[in-house]
């Protein structure tokens, strides 16, 4: 099962992403994307079901970052072409905690809280949804983070080195 059987009347989520679509390829303004984005973390806080909620924030969150400063600074800085980590997940979000990409999802979203300032996430474009090489780029510091990842799988978040781009 997934968001959209579970919630067939909930399209709050989808329609952030369509919004920040519309937005990102200029149809659109931003307050019409951002009111869509703040009713997609609405969602997150109105349903009892932690998956389906971290999914709406994630969605939320990928729509506040269709064109940020930070991206750009990561894009320069990397010289790859980078995309929110949660962009287009809807409707096929695992719900079984069995799931190895629903226990990673999990994992690599609760991680970026270990970074000691609020950051954007990001992973290299046309990289499979769960896999693949995952970066952070500070709000206020642009400072970029790279991910990687213990023995048990577990991510784990560092500064990454000015001098390289990996």
């Amino acid at each position: 099962m997934n968001y959209i059987k579970k919630y067939p009347d909930e399209h709050r989520p989808r329609i952030c992403l369509e919004l920040s679509e519309d937005w990102a390829r200029g149809k659109i303004k931003m307050p019409a994307a951002k009111r869509a984005i703040l009713n997609s973390h609405a969602v997150a806080k109105e349903i009892n079901n932690s998956q389906y909620s971290a999914l709406c924030h994630a969605i939320g969150h990928g729509g506040a970052t269709v064109h940020v400063e930070t991206q750009d600074i990561g894009q320069t800085k990397l010289k790859v072409e980078l995309e929110p980590v949660s962009w287009s997940i809807l409707g096929d979000w695992p719900i079984s905690t069995d799931d190895k990409d629903a226990v990673f999802a999990e994992a690599l979203l609760n991680s970026i809280y270990t970074i000691d300032e609020s950051c954007w996430v990001f992973r290299v474009k046309a990289t499979a949804e769960w896999g693949g090489s995952y970066y952070a780029v500070g709000k206020k510091s642009s400072t970029i983070f790279i991910c990687s990842f213990d023995d048990e799988g577990k991510p784990i978040w560092s500064v990454m080195d000015s001098e390289s781009n990996s």
